[in-house]
């Protein structure tokens, strides 16, 4: 699985040649920063649990009860459960 950054969490930015005693220094900073630059990026969204889904624990109302989840051998998914139908409670 791919590791996600947040490339403007990191801080960093391109180095000045002339504060270097060698510039080649500064060069392979530099070179390093356009390859975190030019890396490709993903459109990632925060994952709901069930445990803070709005449909947790109500297996009338769960989207996931309709998904044939419960033919898998579990009444009610678990806490740490997660699925593509989850709302945060709160966000309704």
């Amino acid at each position: 699985m791919a590791d996600l950054i947040d490339r403007t969490a990191l801080g960093i930015g391109e180095a000045n040649r002339e504060v270097f005693e060698n510039p080649a220094y500064a060069d392979g900073w530099n070179s390093a920063i356009k390859i975190i630059k030019a890396a490709p990026s993903v459109d990632a969204v925060p994952v709901v649990q069930c445990k803070d889904c709005i449909w947790f624990g109500d297996k009338h109302g769960c989207p996931l009860a309709e998904s044939g989840y419960f033919l898998v051998g579990r009444m009610l998914p678990l806490e740490n459960d997660y699925c593509s139908y989850g709302e945060r409670r709160g966000e309704r």
